[in-house]
């Protein structure tokens, strides 16, 4: 049986870094920022990089690298391009069978144009990412425990496949969906995010999706948690990210990881899971959830591709960790330990999410820099955690 199994898109990837994007502010664009270049004009590139990418193939090597059986559902072509994202996932230990190949169409293609700062703008081909047959997946082999789905190309047929699958299997799910999905609107995705375990937006998707203003994040966060089933995640790039908590996950056991304990911080997180009065963040008076926030470490990136899927992928590897009780020898120092309550689950994810991520934006690429292995608690205890219950 897997621990996981992703569900979406894989692709070939070029970055192209130069001077000669202008960051240009206005609220014609959905960030409020543009990455612009004068139109018609001939611009040098200072750098340039070759990966794979894709969510599923991101988060499929994150829960590899963190030993966690993990399988892969995805589509590329008959392709250099496809080839290689294959040998990428096999070196990390991802099973493959569940790959299909595509003769009709090419492997998905994203140009990614950075600026100086590390952030960047994208240009996605779907191809073969955005026909995945269901029929194809051989459902027979599919028992696992979670689903990590991300983008689908907006196919809501397959993604109700999925879905039913998941509700008949008793499969969690954790989802974060890509910008087909997110343009269906609010209604339609409803019943979807009902069914989520783990709800993963950026800032920019959770507004779309919302309807709200951008700057209006408690807004945001009072409209979408009412519907969520467990958690709903919200990242905001270099200020850090939310995780709003409706109720436990389901089946897990008494057990939590190490909790280092925060001695003399207004607003971490005590070693028993408690609030502790101050800190940043939005604070969400809502006595049917529990909000946490968590600061990012501060590391000026080099490149921020991949961040989310690192933070989502890592959140949810440290769920499943969790869940899997005492410390073994295979988990090391930094495995769940007995004797407190499974709640707590949610501090070893956030912090396990955000050493992922920062890994991601020190390297080039969306798969360099993410953890290797599983963090002991000294890592663990760099990361800062403010509850407002």
């Amino acid at each position: 049986m897997y621990d996981i199994i992703t569900i979406g898109s894989a692709t070939r990837d070029v970055y192209l870094k130069s001077p000669a994007f202008d960051l240009v502010k206005s609220k014609k664009f959905a960030t409020g920022i543009g990455e612009c270049l004068a139109l018609g004009s001939k611009n040098e590139a200072s750098e340039i990089f070759l990966d794979t990418g894709g969510g599923a193939t991101n988060a499929a090597v994150t829960f590899g690298n963190l030993k966690l059986k993990v399988g892969v559902l995805s589509r590329v072509g008959y392709d250099e391009a496809g080839n290689e994202i294959i040998k990428i996932l096999k070196k990390a230990k991802v099973d493959t069978s569940l790959v299909q190949k595509d003769h009709k169409r090419f492997t998905s293609y994203s140009t990614l144009l950075l600026t100086g700062s590390g952030q960047r703008s994208v240009l996605i081909y779907r191809g073969a990412s955005n026909f995945i047959n269901w029929e194809d997946a051989p459902q027979n082999k599919m028992k696992t425990k979670w689903f990590y789905i991300t983008s689908l190309g907006g196919d809501i047929k397959f993604l109700k496949k999925v879905f039913d699958f998941a509700a008949r299997k008793k499969i969690q799910i954790a989802w974060n969906p890509g910008k087909g999905e997110l343009d269906l609107g609010f209604k339609k995705l409803g019943k979807f995010i009902k069914q989520t375990a783990v709800f993963n937006l950026n800032r920019e998707e959770a507004t779309e999706l919302a309807g709200l203003p951008h700057e209006d994040l408690e807004g945001i966060i009072k409209k979408l948690s009412p519907i969520i089933k467990n958690i709903l995640i919200i990242t905001d790039g270099a200020a850090g990210a939310y995780a709003i908590q409706k109720s436990e996950i389901r089946n897990q056991p008494p057990h939590s990881p190490p909790i280092p304990r925060q001695v003399g911080e207004q607003g971490e997180l005590s070693a028993r899971g408690g609030p502790v009065l101050g800190g940043e963040g939005v604070k969400i008076q809502n006595p049917e959830t529990k909000t946490y926030f968590v600061r990012s470490l501060g590391t000026k990136p080099i490149n921020t591709t991949g961040a989310g899927d690192a933070f989502g992928s890592g959140f949810v590897a440290g769920l499943i960790i969790s869940a899997q009780g005492p410390r073994t020898r295979d988990s090391c120092r930094s495995g769940p330990r007995t004797g407190a309550s499974g709640e707590n689950n949610i501090d070893y994810a956030l912090r396990l999410a955000i050493l992922n991520s920062d890994g991601v934006i020190q390297k080039m690429g969306a798969k360099n820099g993410l953890l290797e292995s599983r963090p002991r608690k000294k890592e663990l205890r760099r990361v800062k955690i403010i509850f407002n219950k």
